[in-house]
């Protein structure tokens, strides 16, 4: 089983692709390129974290594209997540916020405290221990990644789900 994270799918719509540079002629290619990137990562047992923005717009519900979808999923609500997409029965939970203990020690030999949010935030619990990392969604590759948070959407990971080892490695190669 593998942990994943990803953010900013925004199923079904049009306007993302203009608004993200997203190199996708129409909303179905964007959306059969994300379904068929997430299949090719997340085994059906694997658990995948959704930062949020899953869709915005669209016109089919949101069942139609999460029933498509491998893994145990969690969404942290982003600011397109409507009262309809938290309801869809295929999240196994649903958060506005969320903080998790991530013990990779055969990967990474230590555990790490991480806090889930849509949003990027400034300070966070343990944020001032070095104690914990902030992965958020929200910005479509306008935040630069740091030494302990980073942007886990779809724009910056090549419109594909990440795991923690990769998001760790990519932060251990910045500057800040």
């Amino acid at each position: 089983m593998a942990i994943w994270f990803t953010a900013d799918t925004h199923f079904g719509h049009q306007r993302i692709i203009d608004l993200c540079a997203r190199p996708l002629d129409n909303v179905e290619a964007m959306d059969d390129l994300l379904i068929k990137n997430w299949n090719l990562k997340v085994a059906p047992d694997d658990i995948i974290y959704h930062l949020g923005d899953v869709s915005a717009h669209s016109t089919r519900p949101i069942s139609d594209y999460l029933s498509r979808l491998n893994g145990c999923k969690i969404l942290i609500r982003g600011n397109h997540d409507n009262d309809e997409i938290c309801a869809a029965p295929q999240w196994d939970n649903v958060y506005d916020y969320l903080e998790i203990d991530l013990d990779l020690t055969t990967d990474l030999q230590k555990p790490y405290k991480l806090v889930l949010f849509h949003y990027p935030i400034a300070d966070w619990n343990g944020y001032q221990y070095g104690k914990s990392i902030h992965l958020h969604g929200h910005c479509h590759g306008r935040t630069p990644t740091t030494k302990r948070r980073c942007d886990v959407g779809v724009d910056q990971w090549g419109f594909t789900p990440v795991r923690f080892e990769d998001i760790k490695a990519r932060m251990d190669n910045t500057t800040d």
